[in-house]
């Protein structure tokens, strides 16, 4: 979730990083949000890292994401055994935003 194209040049934009996660009963639930720069792999990292550090004790088995590499490259270092898949419709919404302008 991008803050929009830089109105103000020189200043930096910000993007919020929330993750998800569902539990063994398939309830969903938020388990991290943070403001990051532009969704960089290091503002993933710090998130997941907080994540882990507030007791994310078990290894996701899957983690689910629109293809940005930043999320994928930040998720091997924090969890390296985690499975990628790409959600296709998330990826299709961020395409279709950049040819419509918004």
């Amino acid at each position: 979730m991008h803050a929009g194209d830089n109105p103000l040049p020189g200043r930096r934009l910000h993007s919020n990083l929330p993750r998800g996660g569902a539990t063994p009963e398939g309830k969903k639930e938020l388990i991290g949000f943070q403001v990051g720069l532009r969704e960089s792999a290091q503002s993933w990292h710090e998130l997941l890292t907080d994540i882990k550090s507030r007791g994310l004790s078990v290894q996701p088995e899957i983690a689910v994401g629109d293809g940005a590499m930043e999320f994928w490259n930040a998720l091997d270092r924090a969890f390296p055994g985690t499975k990628h898949q790409r959600c296709c419709p998330l990826g299709d919404v961020n395409i279709a935003c950049l040819l419509i302008g918004a």
